[in-house]
């Protein structure tokens, strides 16, 4: 991954990737929150993983210009997609850092369940094929080319016949 990422009130996270096994990948992961919003008691990555949450500390480890660093290693194994987002305490409030930036001054959510569109996303070892790389794929969908015939096509199950080319599509499993 290798990307910092800055979001609200200048804190920036990183996750690089420090080493490549066979059935996942060995992550370094460093936070830095401005030590001017006030006393960070804790700060954890939460990954989903399927209906399981992985948690992990991120331990303090020195503050450095103004801001408060915490670093870990954490291991993942292959998978196409994790959805993740960070927690942390500042002055006994809980606070996230997600994808749509930090939820300031309000409460946690009753489960502690972040929406998958609010987290972040990363695949671990998983990548498109090098013949697939930069190149454009398509998806036909055959229903639009049965325009010959005058017979209505016959129902099909779990498929959605589409009658004029204008149609809004269903695009989904």
């Amino acid at each position: 991954m290798n990307e910092v990422k800055t979001i609200t009130n200048n804190i920036s996270f990183k996750i690089d990737k420090t080493s490549t096994l066979e059935n996942g990948a060995n992550y370094e992961i460093t936070a830095k929150i401005p030590l001017d919003i006030g006393w960070i008691d804790y700060l954890d990555l939460i990954v989903e993983k399927g209906n399981d949450n992985l948690i992990f500390n991120i331990p303090h480890q020195q503050n450095e210009n103004g801001y408060a660093v915490f670093k870990t290693n954490i291991y993942l194994d292959t998978r196409a997609i994790y959805h993740y987002y960070f927690k942390y305490q500042v002055n006994n409030q809980i606070k996230y850092i997600k994808n749509t930036h930090t939820r300031e001054n309000t409460p946690p959510p009753e489960d502690d369940t972040i929406p998958k569109d609010e987290m972040y996303k990363m695949s671990v070892n998983f990548s498109a094929p090098d013949w697939a790389k930069g190149k454009i794929m398509y998806h036909i969908f055959v229903d639009r080319f049965n325009r010959a015939s005058k017979e209505p096509l016959k129902p099909m199950p779990r498929r959605t016949i589409y009658h004029s080319w204008d149609e809004e599509m269903i695009v989904g499993p």
